[in-house]
């Protein structure tokens, strides 16, 4: 190879790696794609972006109910995100109502083998939009890199 097919190469070889790092975004962009857009909780001392959240919410007269709806492989890659988000939310929306409870906080888990910007951002959008119309937070979760899986859990309460 000639130093000019040797420069061409590795200017395509750069370029190619910029296009694969705009499609695919760190763990940190999706955390905060999904973290900004979202309802602020008054009670949410610390929320997502540590690797833990500090909600000064529990009063003696409140009592908890946690949900949680997944999707493995199958049933991720059947739908669009924005759906995905929807179905998912309405599940926990219902269990709540269901026991008389009030949506207060959101935790995600999401397992990928590759996540890409447009996948995320029709994800974070709808999550976004929902969490303000149904006022809940999200509050942490886990991002990894794997087998395709996502799990959401709502954190509701309810007065006895």
């Amino acid at each position: 190879m000639s130093g000019e097919q040797i420069n061409h190469h590795l200017i395509c070889r750069a370029n190619y790696r910029k296009i694969c790092i705009m499609a695919s975004p760190t763990e940190f962009e999706v955390i905060q794609r999904l973290a900004l857009a979202t309802y602020k909780d008054k009670s949410v001392a610390t929320g997502i972006g540590d690797d833990g959240a500090i909600i000064n919410a529990f009063a003696d007269k409140e009592k908890r109910h946690i949900s949680t709806v997944h999707y493995h492989k199958e049933e991720l890659l059947a739908q669009r995100p924005d759906q995905l988000v929807e179905n998912a939310i309405d599940k926990l929306l219902q269990h709540a109502k269901d026991c008389q409870a009030k949506p207060r906080w959101l935790l995600l888990n999401i397992a990928r083998t590759e996540i890409k910007t447009n996948w995320i951002t029709l994800f974070s959008q709808r999550l976004a939009q929902l969490s303000h119309q149904h006022q809940f937070e999200l509050i942490g979760g886990d991002t990894t890199q794997g087998v395709d899986f996502i799990s959401f859990q709502m954190i509701s309460t309810l007065k006895y």
